[in-house]
This record gives structure tokens, sequence and C-alpha cells, in this order.
């Protein structure tokens, strides 16, 4: 199962007894997004910072950062959501921890 279609059934089950962290399917800032909208309590991205690195050394994997934190402002702000705590499940449309995972 995907890590996004898993989560929200993830986030129901724990139901606010503990943060819930994703890793995973990160790979832009939309993607990060989604997953604090799911209901994710952070994201790790491990994985394209050691791409970064391996492909450009420590400004490889800085270039990496940069280009995750823009991409997370714009998709933020096209949300209307001026900060990360402030993106909500309605924002994807109808999820569910049910059935389908729609």
């Amino acid at each position: 199962m995907a890590t996004a279609r898993a989560l929200p059934w993830v986030v129901d089950a724990v139901d606010g007894r503990g943060e819930v962290y994703v890793d995973g399917g990160i790979r832009s800032g939309t993607d990060i997004v989604k997953a604090l909208a799911l209901g994710a309590g952070a994201v790790l991205i491990g994985r394209p910072i050691l791409w970064g690195l391996a492909a450009g050394g420590e400004a490889g994997a800085e270039a990496v950062i940069g280009e995750l934190t823009d991409q997370l402002a714009r998709a933020l702000a096209y949300c209307g959501a001026c900060e990360p705590r402030l993106v909500s499940r309605d924002l994807l449309g109808p999820v569910s921890s049910e059935g389908s995972g729609r």
C-alpha cells in the first residue's frame, strides 16, 4: 500500500494519542503539503537529500533542501495557508480511512 493511501488510516487509528510522521514517497513540496493534509505531524525527506548529496556533495544536499523549501512555500501559498499547521484534510476533498481510501 502506498504511504499516502495508508496515512489516513494510521492517523485515524492513532486518534491524537501521538504524533504521526511519514517517510516514503515525499519528493516535492506538494507531497509535503499532501502528507500534512492527510494528518502527518512531520515528513522525513532522507532519500531526496541523499540523492542531492550523491550528485553534488554538500552543495547538492543543500540545493535539494532549498528546492523543497521553496516548493513547500509555494504549495502553502496556493492553498491559502501561511504556515504548515494550517493545512487540513479538507484541502484534498473527500478522504477516508475506510474502503477505497477516497
